[in-house]
């Protein structure tokens, strides 16, 4: 077998079973599946075990462990030379690893794999497809089109040699596993590139409830953490280095617009102590960390400004979440 489909998983009975029968649905038959279960209580074991499928291997534990706890595990099993991680409520379409062969075949000088894709809701429902990308990218392209917003990264989906990523240590251990994906991906291709094929090939579920109605200071920290990862490529010169002088404003601009604007849908009693003006200050300190010595004032921003004003009228959250309720998000 050929390649390895990794499902961390807690308590995934309502979604597990249209993932796992996903990957089983595959035409491409070389892949096992390996499912790190984080001390399910519900019926996620029980319905694994029933299927009774020696292409599957359940790794559980005897109590519930962070998902950083759960996807460092990932370096620690036997897997096979290929390997992905799949999320348990995502969804392969039949012909993923058929076209992932096809792409490993095309580029075998490449460290990464990637097919465009869907993001769909909770009921499976194609939201939009995700952002089109170019066949092939080298580190520093990659990481010009994530600070210029133009690619969106998931932790998900993709294809790397299980040697390369164990080599790696696996994906970086940020709060949550936030912006992780970004770190892992440019590591992964430094001194080479990856490769994209163009149909979607597998559907990434969005979550509104859990986007837009929780929030935690450890995003914040994340972002801190993802910024220290920058500061450390602009050290490297060449073409990182470029990059990032001149994409860092925009970049960080972007950041403190968009999670002062996201605040806004989160009830207050959900915020868990985080504010737009905490959200201001961290990105102060990573702009004193990429822009030394230059002047970034997020509060002079126009939709920060806004934003503000809106989170602070009631009638005028009201209405700025009525309006926005005719629309689909993702964010």
């Amino acid at each position: 077998m050929t390649y390895s489909i990794i499902i961390p998983t807690y308590n995934s009975e309502r979604w597990i079973k249209d993932c796992v029968n996903s990957v089983l649905s595959q035409t491409f038959t070389g892949f096992n599946i390996i499912v790190l279960d984080s001390g399910s209580t519900d019926g996620t074991l029980d319905w694994l075990r029933s299927l009774e499928d020696d292409r599957i291997s359940i790794y559980p534990t005897e109590k519930r462990l962070s998902i950083t706890g759960n996807w460092a595990r990932i370096t620690g099993i036997p897997k096979n030379e290929f390997m992905t991680i799949l999320g348990h409520d995502d969804i392969l379409y039949p012909g993923y690893l058929a076209r992932i062969e096809q792409l490993r075949l095309a580029h075998p000088g490449a460290a990464l794999y990637q097919t465009h894709f869907h993001f769909i809701d909770e009921r499976g429902a194609v939201i939009r497809p995700c952002t089109p990308m170019p066949g092939t990218l080298t580190a520093p392209a990659l990481l010009e089109r994530m600070m210029r917003n133009e690619i969106v990264i998931v932790a998900t989906g993709f294809m790397i040699r299980s040697a390369r990523y164990d080599a790696l240590g696996g994906i970086p251990l940020y709060p949550n596993l936030l912006y992780a994906d970004i770190s892992l991906w440019i590591n992964a291709i430094k001194n080479s590139y990856l490769a994209i094929a163009a149909e979607n090939c597998f559907a990434f579920r969005f979550h509104m409830n859990n986007t837009s109605k929780t929030a935690e200071e450890s995003r914040l920290t994340a972002f801190e953490q993802l910024t220290g990862f920058l500061v450390t490529l602009k050290q490297e010169g060449g073409e990182f280095g470029t990059v990032i002088e001149k994409q860092a404003r925009s970049f960080l601009k972007s950041y403190v617009t968009g999670a002062c604007s996201k605040l806004i849908y989160i009830s207050k009693d959900k915020r868990h102590a985080l504010t737009m003006d905490k959200i201001i200050a961290s990105s102060k300190k990573c702009a004193s960390l990429l822009m030394p010595g230059e002047d970034f004032e997020p509060s002079k921003f126009a939709a920060v400004r806004l934003a503000k004003l809106i989170d602070a009228i009631p009638l005028l959250r009201r209405l700025f979440l009525l309006y926005k309720s005719f629309g689909k998000r993702t964010f």
